[in-house]
C-alpha cells in the first residue's frame, strides 16, 4: 500500500519493490514518479484509474480538531511534562539523589556501549549540545539506552552569556524536564549545575532539591580568569542555595569522553 497525502510527511512505500519515489507538490493532484523493475520508469496522477489499479489511498492535509494541538504538545514535550508537574516556581522536582558511581561516560557512547559496561557507572552530557539534543526531540526513544547506568545526570544545555534571559531559563527548564522524566522511568537522576551572569541566579537553582548529589563541570573555565571568578561566585551561590549532601561532583572530561 502506497499513501499520498498533499504533504511529504505522510508518503509511505510498504509494497517493497520501489527503488526510488519523488512527490512534486500541487493542490490535490500528484505526479509520482518511481521506478519498478529493471529501470521502468511509470508516471501517475492521482486519480480514479490509479487508485484502481495500484491501491493508492490520498489522505488530505485536513487535519481533525485537535491534531495541531496535539502536534505542539509534542513539539514542547507537555507530554512528558506539563504545568501539573511542576512546582510554584514553574519547574519539575527532581527527587534528590545518592549516588557516586566509579566513572561517568559521555552520552555520545551511550548507544553502543553494552549494558555490562554501564553498570557502576554514570551517564554525563558535558558534550556539545548538538549531541545530544536528540534527548530532547526524543525522549522515549533513549529511555533503554539511559537505564543500563547507575545513574544519569541532568542534560547540560548550554547558558552562555549573550543569550537572553528567557532563552537561558528555557534551557534550564529543558534539562529539569528530561530529569524529572528520567526519575519517573525508574532512572537515578543526579541535578547537574550550571549558571550564566548573577541575574540567571534566579533561575538556575530551579527543581534541584537540597542535601542531593549533584553534578558540575569546569570545561572551558581553566584558561580564562573572568571565567573563574563567575565558576567560583556561582559555585559559592550553589553551595549556599544547596547544601549538597555530598558536595559537588567536579567533572572534568577526559579526551575519551570519561569522566573521573
Amino acid at each position: 500500500m502506497i499513501l499520498i497525502s498533499d504533504s511529504a510527511t505522510y508518503l509511505y512505500c510498504k509494497d517493497g519493490d520501489f527503488e526510488a519515489t519523488t512527490m512534486e507538490d500541487g493542490p490535490h493532484r500528484f505526479a509520482l514518479k518511481y521506478q519498478v523493475g529493471k529501470n521502468e520508469k511509470l508516471t501517475l496522477t492521482l486519480n480514479e484509474a490509479v487508485v484502481r489499479r495500484f491501491g493508492l489511498e490520498f489522505k488530505s492535509k485536513v487535519l481533525p480538531y485537535g491534531a495541531e494541538r496535539l502536534r505542539a504538545d509534542d513539539a514542547y514535550n507537555l507530554g512528558i511534562c506539563s504545568r501539573t508537574d511542576c512546582g510554584r516556581d514553574g519547574f519539575p522536582r527532581i527527587p534528590k539523589a545518592d549516588a557516586k558511581p566509579a566513572e561517568l561516560q559521555g552520552f555520545n557512547y551511550a548507544k553502543s556501549t553494552p549494558s555490562d559496561q554501564k553498570r557502576g557507572n554514570g551517564c554525563h552530557l558535558f558534550i556539545d549540545d548538538y549531541q545530544f539534543e536528540r534527548l530532547w526531540n526524543s525522549p522515549a526513544q533513549y529511555l533503554g539506552v539511559l537505564r543500563g547506568y547507575d545513574c544519569v545526570l541532568t542534560p547540560d544545555f548550554s547558558l552562555y552569556m549573550d543569550m537572553p534571559d528567557p532563552m537561558q531559563e528555557w534551557n534550564r527548564y529543558r534539562s529539569a524536564a528530561l530529569g524529572w522524566y528520567w526519575a519517573q522511568n525508574g532512572i537515578t537522576v543526579v541535578p547537574t549545575l550550571s549558571w550564566a551572569q548573577p541575574s540567571s541566579y534566579k533561575f538556575c537553582f530551579k527543581s534541584i532539591p537540597k542535601h542531593s548529589t549533584v553534578a558540575t563541570s569546569t570545561v572551558g573555565v581553566a584558561r580564562d580568569k573572568d571565567a573563574q571568578k563567575v565558576w567560583h561566585d556561582s559555585m559559592r551561590e550553589a553551595m549556599k542555595r544547596l547544601e549538597p549532601s555530598l558536595g559537588a561532583a567536579f567533572l572534568l572530561p577526559t579526551r575519551d569522553e570519561t569522566c573521573r
